[in-house]
């Protein structure tokens, strides 16, 4: 079956760069990273020219993005560290406007977008998956002090944190579960990366990322048995077990055998630093009440250091929504909301249409209410997979939006 729906049988410009540019979204230990330049590249060349003639959606994204960067800007003045407000500043600029720009270029020219992306994160998500294999086994042990975390148990792949690199496969799993199901070519390349994902999902041994990817499985296990034929859907469900039972043994084989049980007990328990970041979650939020104008982009992590000098390991919000109340004031959380809100509204609108889209969007969403939950724990505001998950929701409800209106 044919699960692109395009606007016009156009050719995608630019389509080639499009695998390459999101495989290099895997590979961001440093700042900027490469992705980030070719992002740009792509923003400018390839994306842009498709935001004049975007549609309705797209002209609501676009005025929050504007107003969510006025309310960043008049928060500039009191900032502690105007340097790293106007550095954070342009981050979320970029970001959001990443965002944005993608989804209107998946508005013009369909799902073949977001395939061509997931097969740049599949080969990005594959590379990392081998040298993390190398690396346990001593192959290529000299990249140990970057793929892993700084206890050598904790997988981290080429990002900084554990944290973000597990969230940042669940858009891959999903994927590639979604294309299982829908028995489209290569089927088993789909249910393997699938299966990875999964399995370094759980090696991150990061707690939020085990959260994040059992609700995002969840939701689109829901979302899909309410929308599909329930028969064809339970057998390869099946299938999805059957190859996981038969992964386990290459999950048991990347940790030492005999640690296994004492690092996943000692994972599943409160860790030295879940106290400090309760206490900071605390103080932020008093913060944000005591200042309803917000103390500036990029402070929260500037304030702690200057004024928590009692913590020692937890040194940022790890929580998406105080620091934004904390740093843009109450109508900046108040826009924040709003946006979240009407991302999770469209995306599940797009559900909701039974058409050839209908997996995508129920796999955008997924991801991206597990992402909103992460939140809650992480700071997600500069996630780039996380403006990804964003784009993909608007620019289907705009590919849908704009099939209504022809």
């Amino acid at each position: 079956m044919n699960m692109t729906l395009t606007t016009s049988e156009a050719r995608m410009p630019y389509q080639k760069m499009l695998p390459l540019v999101f495989a290099t979204s895997f590979f961001v230990f440093v700042e900027p990273a490469p992705f980030d330049l070719l992002a740009c590249l792509l923003m400018v060349f390839a994306f842009f020219p498709y935001l004049k003639s975007s549609n309705i959606p797209l002209k609501s994204f676009t005025v929050w993005s504007v107003i969510f960067t006025l309310l960043q800007i008049l928060t500039l003045p009191p900032s502690i560290d105007v340097g790293q407000g106007i550095k954070y500043l342009a981050i979320t600029v970029y970001l959001n406007v990443f965002g944005l720009l993608l989804a209107a270029y998946i508005g013009r020219f369909g799902t073949k977008v977001i395939d061509c992306i997931m097969w740049g994160m599949y080969a990005g998500a594959a590379i990392t998956a081998v040298v993390l294999l190398t690396t346990k086994v001593g192959v290529t042990g000299g990249l140990a002090d970057i793929v892993l975390a700084n206890d050598y148990t904790r997988m981290r792949g080429f990002f900084k944190d554990p944290n973000v690199f597990g969230p940042a496969l669940i858009p891959v799993f999903i994927y590639g579960w979604m294309s299982f199901q829908q028995k489209s070519s290569y089927r088993m390349i789909h249910m393997t990366m699938a299966l990875v994902a999964a399995i370094l999902i759980i090696l991150t041994l990061s707690r939020g990322a085990w959260v994040t990817f059992l609700g995002a499985a969840v939701l689109y296990y829901g979302l899909t048995l309410w929308s599909s034929n329930i028969r064809k859907f339970f057998s390869s469900m099946i299938m999805v077990t059957i190859g996981t039972v038969l992964m386990i043994p290459l999950m048991w084989a990347a940790l030492d055998a005999a640690d296994v049980k004492e690092i996943f007990e000692d994972r599943l328990t409160l860790q030295s630093y879940d106290e400090e970041r309760f206490y900071i979650h605390h103080m932020l939020a008093e913060a944000s009440l005591d200042n309803a104008y917000g103390h500036g982009p990029g402070q929260s992590n500037v304030h702690i250091r200057t004024y928590y000098t009692n913590v020692k390991e937890a040194d940022a919000a790890h929580n998406t929504y105080l620091r934004v109340a904390f740093e843009q004031g109450w109508l900046g959380i108040l826009a924040y909301m709003i946006f979240v809100i009407a991302t999770a509204w469209v995306g599940l609108k797009a559900c909701l249409n039974k058409n050839a889209v209908t997996p995508y969007a129920i796999m955008s969403l997924s991801i991206f209410a597990a992402s909103v939950v992460s939140g809650l724990t992480v700071d997600t505001l500069h996630w780039r997979h996380f403006w990804i998950e964003v784009a993909f929701i608007w620019g289907i409800y705009a590919l849908s939006f704009r099939q209504k209106s022809e």
